[in-house]
């Protein structure tokens, strides 16, 4: 009777192992969701993911200004060059409040995917005016300064417009199917279901013309 009572609880202790080893993250969601929270944000953060959720995009953007006086003629102004940006999560802004931790899993909210960085090479800008009729006499008298300022002005805004309208900045769907493949690792880290939610992209420009 005596080693029935030893077999018995070597038997409940062997189940408590088993189920701390199966329900630990559970059970430390529960206890300690904060360390679940801190956790998470940090793997979130290194570069492997920012990787997944960033775009680089390159091209050239040709802008365009056209002014026309009646009677005399139009004098148009061209502005050539190269545009880099990156467009995606900023991952800098997650904070523990961003993970939601639940019994069986924990919930990421991502913010919306948006231009994260925008440079223009320098070397590449081309700039160069075309007038008709009486306007190219009058082209003589008049600075260019003020023509290039307002291409430039536009350039931002032209490059977005000209990215969105081709297709080429990842939409929430596609940012999301990636992030499928990242959760495994964090699931095994924290022993909890992971769940990426994003907010819906809020970048909303159009070309002026």
């Amino acid at each position: 009777m005596r080693n029935m009572k030893w077999i018995l609880l070597l038997l409940l202790l062997i189940l408590i192992v088993v189920l701390l080893l199966v329900y630990r993250g559970t059970i430390v969601a529960i206890i300690k969701p904060e360390k679940i929270q801190r956790t998470t944000v940090t793997v979130l953060k290194n570069e492997k993911m920012a990787f997944l959720v960033t775009d680089r995009l390159v091209t050239q953007v040709v802008v365009e200004e056209k002014k026309v006086l009646p009677g005399i003629g139009t004098r148009s102004g061209y502005l050539i060059g190269t545009v880099k940006v990156y467009y995606g999560i900023d991952l800098s802004k997650l904070t523990p409040e961003s993970i939601e931790v639940k019994p069986q899993k924990v919930i990421v909210h991502l913010p919306s995917p948006t231009v994260l960085d925008y440079s223009v090479d320098l070397s590449s800008l081309r700039f160069f005016t075309r007038e008709t009729g009486m306007m190219k006499v009058a082209s003589m008298f008049m600075k260019n300064d003020d023509l290039r300022k307002e291409l430039e002005d536009r350039f931002y805004k032209e490059a977005i417009f000209f990215f969105k309208t081709n297709g080429l900045l990842p939409d929430v769907e596609t940012i999301q199917s990636r992030l499928k493949g990242f959760e495994y690792p964090i699931r095994k880290l924290i022993h909890l279901n992971v769940e990426f939610k994003i907010k819906g992209a809020n970048l909303k420009l159009d070309s002026k013309h």
